[in-house]
């Protein structure tokens, strides 16, 4: 007859079993439930939160998997929109599973759009306050897969401010002298002038258009009609441009022609300048005036202005690296204004001397040169033809018009002013783009790069029923399954597909002990005190509901009474099981489970 303690272990196994197959099929109608409808969309609190540092370039967190997340952060005053976008990052052949590979402007510019998620760019706009300080966006973002690198870009659309527009002014300044000017790598012949030709509007423009991003930090410019949209035709370019930019242009032409008149001047100038040197009658009445002077100190003022004269060299030379900008032309005119100077001035000295004060009215000598005619020093004849040098048309004399001519007509008033005039008229055009790009829609915009999902193996634990029918036995289990890839159990499965397409989500290994031990101190014990192992494979049926089957282990006693031997033993188990954090929700089934099962 069977005792009091076995029936009731029997029907309490009976009754768990019922309970096991309740559970089942409840399990079954909750993923036929979820597979007809589509899971509630949660909370806003429910997503994950993950915060951008647009300026650092930063997230905040390893990024989620598998399921939505919110993104949020700041944007510059100002900003009325934002969009996202992503590329997943390629990993090269031979590198360590870590290192993705870096994605070039010309793979970013293959796909604008982004290849993260299809629909393109995500977009916020900012419906509150433009012009409040660091607006805060908030974004959904789609699902990204696990074990992933991600390249992410930011842009957002504002206009560009009046400290933004003043310091492109400035750069502008710079990139328009030199292009107009002239590339001297390409040509001789510079200042250039008269309207641009196609590959100066296109470097010009080029330019101007990455200066405006650099001082901006615009990703690119979206107002119409302007030469930094990339919708404005070529020919509107080229004749904005050669409207705007025509008067420095004719400037330069006004000074490559002075520039060219220097030459020739310097090219007759300084062969006249030596043959002053070398004159034979200004030599000999320098050596006797010199002579005189020791004599008679008087005559001492003369002869230094003739040997002030006589030792003045010849005039600088206009290079071609002196034409290279027009701060190196500029900077030749103020070196060489002090040699016309100085030059002019002891030239002027020497044809004042040669001119009045060698001869009276009547043609005789002054009184300082009486003694050296007297002595011979200075034939009549070579005093006559020192007069005769200071005519307009005689050496000294043209050396001095050609002197001042070139000192302060070409070189103080011509050169200077037309060199002012061109610098004016680049700080006109910088003006012009400055009001023009002022108050202009850009969009702006950063890229991040390298940032990863999740990559760790997902391990949960749950906890349910297992019942070994060879047992005829049923208990409570607590234990842990691993999956073979990462998992994130807060992303509903039939997202993924039907149930054999999501095998992979779906089954894990699971390891266990029981709560309540199976041993009936006849035929076996537990294998720790009182509880025992269970190994098996599950596969998830809903997120939080699992089935598993697989092998309880425990210690089979010697059927001999009088023996006390133990060996490790197995049998089969099916259980159905839950999620530790869905298990406070069934606290009424745990309570089922306390008294359907032996022992209780």
């Amino acid at each position: 007859m069977r005792s009091e303690s076995d029936r009731r272990r029997r029907a309490g196994g009976r009754l768990a079993r019922l309970v096991l197959w309740g559970l089942l099929l409840a399990g079954v109608a909750a993923r036929g439930a979820l597979a007809q409808a589509p899971p509630p969309v949660p909370a806003d609190a429910d997503f994950d939160v993950v915060e951008v540092d647009l300026e650092g370039q930063l997230f905040n967190r390893v990024l989620p998997f598998d399921v939505p997340f919110i993104l949020t952060g700041t944007v510059p005053s100002g900003a009325r929109t934002l969009e996202v976008r992503c590329w997943v990052l390629p990993r090269e052949r031979g590198k360590r599973r870590g290192d993705p590979a870096v994605l070039t402007d010309e793979a970013l510019k293959a796909k604008p759009e982004g290849d993260c998620w299809p629909g393109g760019a995500l977009k916020w706009r900012n419906t509150i306050d433009p012009q409040a300080a660091n607006p805060r966006f908030r974004l959904m973002v789609p699902r990204l897969d696990a074990e992933n690198y991600y390249q992410f870009k930011f842009s957002f659309e504002k206009t560009v401010t009046p400290e933004e527009a003043q310091a492109f002014s400035q750069q502008v300044k710079g990139i328009v002298d030199a292009t107009l000017w002239g590339d001297p790598n390409a040509t001789a012949d510079l200042p250039l002038s008269g309207d641009l030709t196609v590959d100066e509007i296109q470097a010009l423009r080029g330019k101007l258009i990455e200066a405006l991003k650099q001082v901006t930090g615009a990703d690119r410019i979206t107002q119409p009609g302007t030469i930094f949209s990339e919708d404005t035709s070529f020919e509107a370019v080229r004749d904005q441009f050669n409207r705007l930019l025509r008067p420095a242009r004719n400037l330069q032409g006004q000074l490559s022609a002075t520039a060219e008149e220097y030459e020739d001047e310097i090219a007759n100038l300084n062969p006249l300048l030596a043959s002053l040197r070398s004159n034979p009658d200004l030599q000999r009445f320098a050596a006797a005036l010199a002579s005189r002077a020791a004599a008679d100190p008087s005559a001492q003022d003369h002869a230094n202005e003739v040997a002030a004269a006589l030792a003045v060299g010849d005039a600088p030379v206009l290079r071609r690296s002196d034409r290279t900008s027009a701060g190196a032309l500029a900077g030749f005119a103020q070196r060489s204004a002090a040699y016309y100077s100085e030059a002019s001035a002891k030239m002027s000295k020497l044809r004042d001397l040669l001119a009045g004060k060698l001869v009276g009215d009547g043609g005789s000598p002054q009184s300082f040169v009486q003694p050296l005619v007297a002595s011979g020093q200075i034939p009549s004849d070579a005093l006559a033809r020192l007069v005769a040098l200071s005519q307009p048309t005689q050496p000294v004399g043209t050396a001095d018009r050609a002197l001042k001519r070139v000192g302060e007509d070409l070189l103080a008033d011509r050169l200077a002013r037309l060199l002012a005039g061109r610098a004016a008229a680049v700080a006109a055009i910088a003006e012009a783009y400055r009001t023009q790009v002022e108050g202009m829609t850009i969009i702006s915009g950063s890229t991040t790069g390298s940032f990863a999902t999740q990559s760790r193996n997902y391990i949960s634990a749950d906890t349910g029923i297992a019942c070994a029918p060879e047992l005829s036995d049923c208990t409570t289990y607590a234990g842990t399954n691993i999956y073979f890839r990462p998992i994130n159990k807060a992303a509903p499965l039939n997202q993924f597909g039907g149930f054999f397409q999501t095998l992979d989500r779906r089954v894990s290994v699971t390891l266990g002990l029981t709560v309540q031990g199976i041993g009936d101190g006849k035929t076996r014990v537990d294998l720790f005190n009182q509880q025992s192992l269970l190994l098996g494979l599950g596969a998830r049926l809903t997120n939080s509901v699992r089935m598993t089957a697989g092998g309880l282990v425990f210690k089979e006693l010697d059927p001999n009474p009088l023996a006390n031997d133990e060996s490790l033993t197995t049998t089969y188990f099916l259980s159905l099981s839950f999620d530790i954090d869905v298990v406070p929700t069934l606290q009424g089934i745990g309570s089922l489970f306390r008294t359907a099962l032996p022992g209780n």
